[in-house]
């Protein structure tokens, strides 16, 4: 399956069949080529608290205003970002030439120390971004997926125990589906979202 193919292929799935496990080597293969996601300067904000424990999926589907795939999904995801990231400039560096480094150093820390508004849309961004790898990569090894925002994220984060220098992406339900998601309806076309040159310029016509 081809990039073209997955990004056809995934649906929001909101049934899952609860009997199937992920064992911790198909984690292995499904995160590791997550982490080539980009991110601003090599931060790595993103980090993945993957769930499998029937008991923690019921707290998070109360969590999530009661959404049985979250439930029954073989493996749910929260994907977070770290708001501090840029402290961590020294360590995403090493290993390039010291002249690099030095430079790398100072310009993260006069972009992002200070301002806490930067910090988070750089968490959020970069979390989002690993959050679609994630749904590609699970729809290229024949997974259904399910992204969800409609959570209560304070109890989420009690259930998960994510510190206060995190912000939340997503959730993100992994599993194999028992029933069909209902047909595409309502996509917008090429001439309707992109615009050349300029926000006002002509639109991309979906045919020549």
């Amino acid at each position: 399956m081809n990039v073209d193919e997955a990004l056809r292929a995934r649906r929001s799935v909101k049934h899952f069949d609860p009997a199937v496990v992920i064992d911790d080597d198909t984690l292995r293969e499904l995160i590791r080529p997550v982490l080539y996601t980009p991110t601003s300067f090599n931060l790595q904000h993103w980090r993945f608290v993957l769930v499998r424990d029937s008991a923690r999926k019921s707290e998070l589907c109360r969590a999530a205003f009661n959404q049985v795939q979250v439930r029954d999904a073989s493996l749910v995801a929260l994907i977070v970002g770290k708001l501090d990231a840029h402290t961590d400039a020294a360590r995403v560096w090493q290993g390039a030439p010291d002249r690099v480094q030095a430079s790398m150093r100072r310009t993260i820390d006069a972009l992002y120390a200070g301002d806490a508004g930067l910090q988070r849309d750089e968490a959020v961004r970069s979390g989002a971004m690993a959050s679609m790898a994630l749904l590609l990569r699970a729809t290229e090894m024949g997974f259904a997926t399910c992204p969800l925002i409609g959570f209560d994220d304070a109890e989420v984060r009690r259930v998960l125990g994510i510190p206060a220098d995190y912000v939340s992406a997503l959730l993100i339900c992994v599993g194999r589906a028992v029933a069909e998601p209902h047909p595409r309806v309502g996509r917008f076309g090429l001439d309707e979202v992109v615009r050349l040159e300029h926000f006002d310029g002509v639109p991309l016509a979906d045919i020549p």
